[in-house]
């Protein structure tokens, strides 16, 4: 690079300064500077979105363990929950069979 009067000298192949030319044309842009400022602001943007879709990325992928716990433990209640159930209708059936039978009392009249 060569500083020039406060300017700095790029040396560019011909098929990119085309395209530079092209893309100031496209965008209503009348100085290499600020197709150049445009150009970068644009990378750093989207630098920035990269980082953001990547914590994203990150955060959904923490979302997905607990969402594999959480089933296991539910799964875990429900199996205890069932578990309790069948021995409270054990217990009932058993009680019921073991007791005498109460007579039916009828109404006098």
């Amino acid at each position: 690079m060569k500083q020039v009067f406060g300017w700095t000298t790029i040396a560019v192949r011909s098929e990119v300064k085309r395209r530079l030319r092209e893309f100031m044309e496209r965008r209503g842009i009348r100085s290499p500077n600020d197709a150049i400022a445009y150009l970068l602001d644009f990378y750093e943007e989207n630098s920035r979105l990269d980082r953001v879709y990547g914590e994203i990325e990150r955060m959904l992928a923490m979302y997905r363990e607990f969402l594999q716990f959480a089933k296991h433990v539910y799964a875990e209640q429900e199996k205890r929950v069932r578990e309790a159930i069948e021995k409270l209708v054990t217990f009932a059936t058993a009680s019921e069979s073991s007791q005498p039978a109460q007579p039916s009392e009828s109404p006098s009249s």
